[in-house]
């Protein structure tokens, strides 16, 4: 950087006043507040989303009873959902590069304008690289289960069931290509807050419906990228089975009291593989003559409508199909584990064996007294593999696997205990307290790891984590003052002991230990950093609420009025987690995904033909994610609330019409990083959505 010039050479054009105003924030802060610093957005973009889905699913029972004591029962499932998402993207991607990939360094600032906590109100900018980027994702989800039940009452007082079953679930993702184009240095980018909405309007400086605008070419010997793809996903494939065996038994003492008893044995054994191209397939090639971008591009269009606030009308994008058409991609060669690709399992085996008494004491003491307690014994043994990523001279693409494997295992005894007491009848007092577990995902089990080079992210498993445990406590009044009534609220508390977050540490890659040929085509040295996030296991923290209800049908009134009826609920509740940011330090803070306050009510009518409701739910903000990018202490969500509305008319006894219809209010989510700043990062635009059927019961 001189003078003259940005990085690499890049006429500088910035103004002294802009300059100054970034060196001092950083230096010191908004309006000398230390460490508020310059906030920018990383990647300004829009986006335009569309998916075609396709579902089949179907079930099947068969029942055989040979006596009056002995019930024989088979049950199948079957479904299978298929997605083809496609997404694009126009965007500036100089703000998220560093100096080696031509980022940062090589912009201009011409105008520049920050709010009092150093976020970004209004800029403008010379030297900005401006990307089209199109994203196909392909993949099938599949399930099928099958079970065989078997109860016998053996005699009068004892009662014995058993449970064999099995299920597999599949995720076959069969495609996740990226394509793009780029503007190289495009001059008069612009970002701008000024009309106090949570999204800013973006000018490109470039006239991006036009596909001459663009380049796709191999890159630049100075790592100027001039467009190009990448097989983001690899085609890869998740299979979880599961195996389930169990058997029960109880016995009545007495008209009062009942003793059960009972084992479980589960095994799941998660299998997950993706391949890698070939180095030959993922090398960027010159258009082939006579052939220009307009030849393989198509146009994205209606997004100014759909979202407004200065979307553009319009902007060329690849059609990934005409690509593959002009560069002969249909049959991309891939290679497994000998070469980069990755195969990981996790088999884990639950044992567990139980104890409960059930007991209603109403004739013993006049009035209602029920319940139950017991324990129950869990053991959990769980072995994972996985192939880490390394360096070969020896395979095309320079990467090979190394084995690796761990064994992880952990027992539990969980008390639990719940009393429900009717002093009257239908006023009903409820308590419950129990030691509860939930045991980590499978696939953050594998000991393996893996980066994206483009956006310098990565993530390493930890198949040694434990899982979240709790102890809880709730306690309840119900009253049903009337058929179809009820007025309720509860108070509850969780003491959580233990909790598994997702940990991000800033590593250079080559402190890593993977391999720098997972860095090519990629422009990213070894030496930047990258944010790598690991799951571990922290102290968790107390979490209490109260949460009310209400189910009120206007039974009470006479004639039209009495078909009407409300339903509603609000919950309250606060949290104190804590969670590890690194270097030791801790923070405290929500639990992640929890709303200190929600609510929803709706409003119904209904009678013999026609019925109709309205609901709508409220959410207020949640954190996403604890910590978030360096400067920023977290990732929330903001506020939400949704209005939804469903009608239906009985034409005949067997044949309905049905009309849905969600989110009337149209509102928009947002998520957003800092607690204080809220720098929008995110927001969704999906619109009004309304569904039309017809049942017909033979």
């Amino acid at each position: 950087v001189t003078a003259a010039n940005c990085s690499n050479g890049n006429p500088r054009t910035s103004t002294q006043a802009a300059y100054d105003t970034i060196q001092n924030l950083r230096r010191e802060g908004a309006e000398g507040t230390p460490g508020s610093g310059a906030f920018f957005p990383r990647l300004p973009r829009y986006l335009n989303s569309e998916q075609k889905q396709e579902r089949i699913g179907g079930s099947l029972t068969l029942q055989y009873q040979p006596d009056d004591q002995t019930d024989i029962s088979v049950d199948f499932l079957y479904s299978r959902f298929e997605v083809t998402r496609r997404d694009n993207y126009i965007a500036a991607v100089s703000f998220a590069r560093s100096a080696s990939n031509n980022g940062q360094p090589m912009t201009s600032v011409r105008e520049i304008e920050f709010d009092e906590n150093g976020s970004l109100v209004h800029g403008v900018f010379d030297g900005v690289d401006v990307r089209s980027e199109g994203l196909v994702d392909n993949f099938v989800s599949t399930f099928k289960q099958a079970n065989v039940n078997f109860k016998r009452e053996l005699n009068e007082s004892l009662t014995v069931d058993a449970l064999v079953g099995f299920n597999r679930s599949i995720w076959d993702g069969k495609k996740r290509l990226q394509t793009f184009m780029d503007v190289i240095d495009a001059d008069g980018f612009s970002i701008d807050f000024r009309d106090g909405g949570s999204t800013p309007v973006i000018g490109f400086g470039a006239d991006v419906s036009d596909p001459a605008s663009f380049t796709y070419a191999p890159g630049l010997a100075n790592g100027t990228v001039l467009g190009g793809f990448s097989y983001q996903g690899k085609p890869s494939k998740n299979t979880t089975d599961n195996f389930t065996a169990e058997t029960n038994l109880k016995w009545a003492v007495s008209d009062a009291f009942s003793i059960r008893a009972g084992a479980q044995y589960r095994r799941s054994d998660f299998i997950s593989t993706f391949l890698r191209p070939f180095n030959a397939d993922t090398v960027v090639r010159p258009l082939p003559a006579g052939t220009s971008l307009a030849d393989i591009t198509t146009s994205i269009t209606g997004v100014d409508k759909l979202w407004g606030n200065g979307a553009p009308a319009s902007w060329a994008a690849i059609d990934s199909d005409k690509w593959a058409d002009t560069f002969g991609f249909d049959a991309v060669r891939y290679c497994g584990v000998e070469c980069g690709g990755g195969r990981s399992r996790v088999r884990e085996e639950v044992t567990s064996g139980f104890l409960m008494a059930n007991f209603d004491l109403e004739n013993a003491i006049g009035f209602s007294v029920r319940g139950d307690m017991g324990v129950r014994y869990v053991k959990t043994d769980m072995l994972s593999s996985g192939y880490i990523q390394i360096a070969s001279a020896t395979t095309p693409t320079g990467v090979t696997g190394r084995f690796a494997a761990a064994q992880n295992n952990y027992d539990d005894w969980l008390p639990s205990a719940n009393i429900v007491i009717e002093p009257i009848q239908n006023l009903l007092f409820r308590f419950s307290g129990a030691k509860v577990l939930a045991r980590p995902e499978l696939g953050l089990l594998t000991p393996t790891s893996g980066v994206n080079p483009v956006t310098r992210v990565g993530n390493i498993n930890n198949p040694f984590l434990d899982p979240i445990r709790a102890n809880t406590f709730d306690v309840a009044v119900e009253w049903y003052f009337r058929p179809g009534s009820l007025l309720s609220v509860a108070y509850f508390y969780k003491d959580i002991k233990s909790y598994v977050q997702s940990k991000p540490d800033q590593l250079p890659f080559s402190q890593l230990g993977l391999p720098i040929a997972l860095l090519e085509n990629s422009n990213t040295s070894p030496d930047e950093l990258f944010t790598v996030s690991r799951p571990i296991n922290t102290p968790g923290g107390p979490l209490k609420g109260i949460e009310v209800n209400a189910q009120i049908p206007f039974t009470f009134f006479d004639g039209f009025i009495s078909n009407f009826g409300v339903l509603a609920n609000y919950t309250h509740v606060t949290s104190k987690i804590v969670y590890e940011i690194g270097n030791n330090v801790t923070v405290t803070d929500n639990l992640i995904g929890l709303s200190p306050h929600t609510a929803s009510a709706t409003l119904y009518y209904e009678d013999e033909k026609f019925s109709i409701r309205t609901t709508g739910n409220f959410r207020d903000k949640f954190i996403r994610g604890i910590p978030a990018s360096p400067g920023s202490d977290l990732v929330g969500n903001a506020k939400t609330f949704y209005m939804d509305a469903s009608a239906s008319f009985a034409v005949t006894d067997r044949l309905k019409l049905i009309v849905e219809a969600q989110n009337l209010t149209d509102e928009q989510n947002r998520l957003y990083t800092d607690s204080v700043r809220q720098d929008t990062l995110f927001e969704t635009r999906i619109g009004r959505t309304f569904t039309f059927g017809v049942t017909y019961r033979m």
